[in-house]
């Protein structure tokens, strides 16, 4: 009996490591488009005059934005009832708000969201980005509660 477990476990284990495996190489194929991309957005730049110096004058400010804690994973307050949305880690560039149920398109690099299909079927368009939601503000359960 213990023989069987242990084939059971192993195959278990085997199929893991083929999963695994599956998941680097997909990886791998989209570090190197996202790369191709890079590189052709590159030479796009220095085309229209865009110089390294530039570039890395740019990269210093990215760093020095992200030792002070500035993140591209942006919260906003939900455009139905302006409770805090984060980025989705599992899904880039969605989010959901637990709240209402809503769900918004972050788009990269923008302060713009849109909400997503609504429960009527419709797309609804954001005009404005609602306001940040700050990162530094204390939790009060008493806003959630309605105390």
């Amino acid at each position: 009996m213990q023989q069987i477990g242990d084939a059971f476990n192993d195959a278990r284990m085997s199929s893991r490591m083929m999963n695994q495996a599956r998941e680097l190489d997909e990886m791998g194929n989209l570090l190197s488009r996202l790369d191709m991309i890079t590189n052709a957005m590159w030479e796009l730049l220095q085309d229209n005059g865009i110089t390294k110096e530039m570039l890395y004058k740019k990269m210093d400010d990215l760093v020095d934005r992200r030792k002070k804690g500035y993140s591209y994973y942006t919260r906003i307050a939900c455009p139905r009832c302006g409770k805090p949305i984060q980025e989705s880690t599992k899904m880039p560039l969605i989010g959901r708000c637990v709240y209402c149920g809503a769900e918004v398109t972050f788009y990269p690099y923008s302060d713009d969201v849109r909400l997503m299909e609504t429960d009527d079927g419709f797309e609804e368009e954001v005009d404005e980005a609602p306001e940040a939601v700050p990162d530094n503000k204390p939790y009060n359960p008493s806003d959630d509660l309605g105390f």
